[in-house]
């Protein structure tokens, strides 16, 4: 592996053990004498020192040298769990993340001088007493011959060993397994007291041959090879030589029976990923060219009763060059049209040919089809990754905010296993921040209010994720107060937004929508957390950019829920197409209700809305230009005429479109069908433009724009009111 290899490795790695050592220490914080948790923090602190030493990181293996003695002091008995190590020990977790943050850019690391220092004012750990002979087992695992990547089998027989016990030595020892390109046997010496049948099942690898567990020999350290060349690690600041476990393989959980295999994993970086799903979306494109011009080619050669009318052309040919050749004097006339007949004849042969070489065409059209359909999904489904480390982070943050505005709170999760794009899980962190902030600062009531409400004291801010049809919803619930109607009407007065007649029409769920409104906050006070009116426009601003939508419900003394809704990929959306004044506009598919068409006698006018009545449901009806500022221009130059008005007989088509609870009719000239598109920003690529989500090219080369249904209704609302 290359020095960046390295360096990739062990960021991912590390900020792995860096999630998995934050939910330790909050499991910690409710049982401060759990064994188990304690040997885990241990085991995690030892691993990120033992990494960075390695890789000469001298800022992280120097905190956490001091860490790793404090953890030894917590799990010999000799010092308790307190709130002063518990802060010192999250913040140096801060600290660490900022560092590989540092790492990942190429940027400097800074000094964790006041953390060291605080840490040793803790009190160092005594040298840790060596395990007793009788404590150890030796295990010797021996793989099966010929068998590829022996080295990094080792390394996960070490690491999956490592969690029944202390490893005291291993031959080859740590350094060569880093280097070793083959390792036939392994042999380690492990403290505790895992029995045989755990130690057994632990190393039920694909690959092992054979399993000897001895209490009698010890594997004695082999000498420190010669280093290879290449960049020479610094030394780590400790006194004791880190053992590292940066190039260990990603473990999978120990298997339930002796004959369970686990997969193999590897990481890809993300931007290739990106660039193959482009490669997919373009595919798809062009696969939805052949698939048109096969429809036109089909109009063509699979026309009916085609073959059957060049027959019969041909024996009427045949029987009026008989009747000419009967009489004197027109050989010559039937000699051209017997020549003509021999060119219909050779045309029809290669008529037959290309019909047959369509029927090929077709079939390997279908074929291709089925491949990019895979491809497609395939590529799809590898950039998908449950969303439980997306929920994991939370437990941190609701941790602390928790803390710091005095208030009892807990995290339920669920739905953890759902799967969404990797990319899309990265941009949710930052509006599901916001959200959860807001929750625990506005939501959620002080312990004594929820006491005198008759509530229990620990408020629940509920985070789930649950997968309909190509959408993922992801939930933040609290069960706070709800949010103030009356409240959010009083502001919209006092900041000038509405005015009061307005503000008394107002319905209670068109008021609750103004918290998007840029600016808004019904907060009493301006916290570090929350309250200057910064936060939830940019919330939904952002939801929306991923092609998605975010809901609000609330209710009095119950508590708030915020749904967001998403498309499962960012890049290809199933969608439905629509032409209306020549341009083709495309409605995502799960936003879609029912397509109608209702005569013009079927639309009423209530205090100047249009609105269409559908099986008794009056549902609002809104041109296109009522929604943009519309221009129509020819080709060539100059301004298009308006189309000619219907009359009252003409039928109107519409798109039944809908959002949340609510629906709105959109008048189309004609329904184009549905089709799989390839979606990009036009923000990157133009300019953005509210009520349009992105743009496609389709098969034909037609440049067709994506409605954003919310942005349209919201926008529909507005032009109303």
């Amino acid at each position: 592996m290359s020095e960046a290899e390295y360096l990739q490795t062990f960021v991912d790695e590390t900020s792995e053990q860096l999630d998995d050592l934050t939910d330790v220490l909050l499991v910690l914080e409710r049982e401060a004498d759990s064994t188990e948790e304690l040997n885990e923090a241990f085991r995690l602190i030892h691993s990120i020192k033992g990494a960075a030493g390695v890789m000469g990181y001298d800022h992280i293996s120097v905190l956490t040298h001091h860490l790793e003695n404090r953890f030894e002091t917590l799990r010999s008995g000799v010092t308790r769990l307190d709130e002063r190590t518990m802060s010192l020990v999250l913040r140096s977790i801060d600290f660490l993340r900022e560092c590989v943050g540092h790492l990942r850019k190429g940027e400097p690391m800074e000094s964790p001088g006041a953390l060291v220092q605080e840490a040793m004012a803790l009190g160092e750990a005594p040298e840790p007493e060596a395990v007793e002979a009788e404590d150890a087992v030796t295990v010797t695992v021996r793989f099966e011959d010929d068998l590829p990547l022996t080295d990094l089998k080792a390394r996960l027989v070490v690491k999956r060993l490592g969690r029944l016990g202390e490893i005291n030595a291993t031959r080859p020892d740590a350094a060569v397994l880093e280097t070793a390109e083959s390792v036939p046997e392994i042999e380690v010496l492990l403290a505790g007291n895992a029995t045989p049948d755990a130690i057994r099942e632990a190393l039920s690898v694909d690959g092992v041959a054979s399993i000897d567990i001895s209490t009698d020999a010890r594997p004695e350290p082999e000498p420190e090879p010669e280093p290879e060349p290449g960049p020479e690690p610094h030394p780590a600041p400790e006194p004791e030589a880190p053992e590292p476990e940066a190039g260990e393989p990603e473990a999978a959980p120990a298997p339930s029976a002796p004959t369970a295999r686990t997969g193999e994993t590897m990481r890809v970086d993300i931007e290739r990923l990106d660039s193959l799903l482009n490669l997919a979306g373009e595919l798809v494109v062009n696969r939805a060219r052949f698939v048109q011009l096969s429809q036109q080619l089909g109009a063509v050669f699979l026309k009916r009763g085609a073959a059957d009318r060049v027959r019969d052309l041909r024996e009427l040919l045949e029987r009026a060059i008989e009747r000419l050749e009967s009489l004197d004097g027109a050989n010559g006339e039937a000699g051209e049209i017997r020549a003509g007949l021999k060119v219909i004849e050779e045309q029809n042969e290669l008529w037959d040919s290309g019909r047959k070489g369509f029927a090929r065409f077709s079939e390997a059209i279908d074929q291709l089809t089925r491949i990019s359909d895979n491809l497609q999904q395939s590529v799809l489904d590898t950039r998908m990754v449950p969303v439980a480390p997306l929920f994991g982070r939370f437990k941190r943050v609701v941790r602390d905010l928790s803390t710091e505005r005095g208030k009892i709170v807990d995290l339920a999760v669920r739905g953890e296993k759902t799967e969404l794009d990797k990319r899309m899980i990265d941009e949710l962190v930052e509006p599901m921040v916001h959200l959860v902030r807001n929750s625990i600062d506005h939501g959620l009531e002080a312990p004594e209010v929820r006491r005198a409400r008759g509530k229990p004291e620990r408020g629940t801010i509920s985070l789930e994720a649950s997968q309909r049809g190509n959408n993922i919803l992801i939930s933040i619930h609290d069960d706070g107060g709800g949010i103030d109607v009356a409240r959010i009407r009083e502001r919209l007065a006092v900041r000038g937004i509405l005015t009061q007649a307005v503000i008394d029409e107002l319905s209670d769920e068109q008021a609750l929508d103004y918290i998007w409104h840029p600016g808004f906050s019904t907060a009493g006070e301006v916290t570090d957390i929350s309250g200057r009116g910064v936060g939830m426009d940019a919330v939904r601003t952002r939801i929306g950019e991923l092609n998605g939508t975010v809901e609000l419900e609330s209710a009095p003394g119950k508590g708030t829920t915020f749904t967001i809704r998403l498309p499962l990929t960012l890049a290809i959306i199933a969608s439905f197409l629509v032409r209306i004044r020549d341009i083709v506009f495309s409605i995502p598919a799960e936003d879609v209700r029912e397509i109608v068409k209702a005569k013009s006698s079927d639309v009423v006018t209530v205090q100047n809305r249009q609105a269409v009545d559908v099986r008794g449901e009056f549902i609002p009806l809104v041109r296109i230009t009522d929604l943009f500022d519309w221009k129509d221009v020819h080709p060539a130059g100059g301004t298009a005429p308006a189309p000619a008005a219907r009359s009252d007989h003409d039928e109107i088509d519409a798109v039944i479109v809908k959002s949340g609870d609510r629906a709105m009719a959109l008048r189309v000239d004609e329904s184009v069908g549905s089709q799989d598109i390839v979606i990009k920003s036009l923000s990157e690529h133009f300019v953005p433009i509210r009520g349009l989500s992105g743009a496609s090219i389709l098969g034909d080369g037609t440049v067709c724009l994506m409605l954003d249904v919310a942005a349209l209704m919201k926008s529909a609302e507005g032009a109303r009111d």
